[in-house]
């Protein structure tokens, strides 16, 4: 089975590099896919100079998250389609590979879903705050796969929730389980735009989740 990674991106040029070349070089991805979802940095310069090592998906004008993923699923090639952020740090073949392997084993497992960590081996109360961190953020995860044809007929949906697709997905694809994937970064909000933007997002992004939870009761 190929599998097509796929890469959304806004004013993500201090990490996208980062994400974008351990895909590359993953022997478990296939393609990788960077969708530019109206950067107004040097996002798409960074994207542009990889050439044809990926497919490059410029979009001028910012469309969401949820438009942004879908799009990525149509030009995808493969059989599997992994979603990463373009703002982790630390994400390597090991990682990759614990997102993928699931669906590539399993044929009942219909998604996965990649919690960060920042220990492989927590202790006692480090085991309790990821187990919390899995119950509720995990849930969100920008990290994760599902079988191309299973993602096929949620497209439109998703295009219109932005951030809330993680939600509508969570609730449309069953047979998910959640892996670990310790010591994997994603850079806060409040390191990129400050602490108040970075909280008026956070509430955007609340409302957002909510949106795409009222879709899923409304289809």
């Amino acid at each position: 089975m190929s599998v097509s990674a796929v890469v959304s991106a806004l004013n993500e040029e201090k990490t996208i590099e980062g994400v974008i070349e351990p895909l590359l070089r993953s022997e478990y991805i296939d393609e990788v896919i960077v969708v530019n979802d109206g950067s107004t940095d040097g996002t798409a310069g960074i994207c542009r100079s990889l050439g044809d090592r990926i497919t490059f998906l410029d979009y001028a004008i910012n469309r969401g998250m949820g438009f942004a993923m879908a799009e990525g699923v149509k030009r995808a090639s493969g059989d599997i389609v992994a979603f990463f952020d373009a703002d982790l740090v630390g994400l390597d073949d090991a990682l990759i590979g614990r997102i993928i392997l699931p669906l590539l084993e399993d044929t009942s497992v219909q998604g996965v879903l990649g919690c960060a960590q920042s220990e492989d081996t927590p202790s006692v109360r480090g085991r309790l705050v990821q187990g919390l961190q899995a119950r509720t953020v995990g849930r969100v995860t920008g990290q994760r796969a599902y079988r191309r044809k299973d993602l096929l007929p949620h497209l439109e949906p998703m295009s219109k929730v932005n951030r809330g697709a993680v939600v509508y997905l969570n609730s449309k694809i069953q047979n998910v389980i959640m892996v670990p994937m310790p010591n994997l970064k994603i850079v806060l909000k409040a390191e990129k735009v400050g602490v108040r933007a970075a909280f008026v997002d956070y509430v955007k992004e609340g409302i957002e989740f909510l949106r795409g939870y009222a879709l899923t009761i409304r289809e």
